[in-house]
């Protein structure tokens, strides 16, 4: 997946839709590979984030791997890792595509962020 889909999933997710593989969507009998799908989820609170883990939850929004991040961040690998986890459990998630939806949700990231 491409930095700028990945961007129009999570634009996509984040206004309630669902967002389904070709494979699956063609399993269902739909030929659609986003459809909406209201959810009753209220938005997450908006928890204390660092100024680096912002960065970082910026850029992990765009689409770019822990190695791209820590190259434009001056890190190592390692230390984006550990700083995804931390978004990850702040924001009350389990993967970094949830981190970003649940943050512009919560109005830490702006929806129209382009990579």
């Amino acid at each position: 997946m491409r930095s700028g889909q990945l961007a129009q999933v999570i634009r996509a997710v984040a206004a309630g839709c669902v967002v389904l593989s070709r494979q699956v969507a063609h399993i269902l009998g739909t030929d659609n590979c986003a459809h909406e799908a209201r959810r009753n989820v209220p938005p997450a609170e908006n928890p204390a984030l660092s100024t680096r883990e912002r960065e970082v939850l910026q850029l992990l929004a765009r689409g770019l791997s822990n190695r791209d991040i820590a190259s434009r961040l001056l890190l190592s690998p390692h230390t984006v890792k550990e700083h995804v986890s931390i978004v990850c459990e702040k924001l009350g998630v389990n993967n970094r595509v949830s981190a970003a939806v649940r943050a512009v949700q919560a109005g830490i990231l702006e929806s129209s962020a382009e990579p």
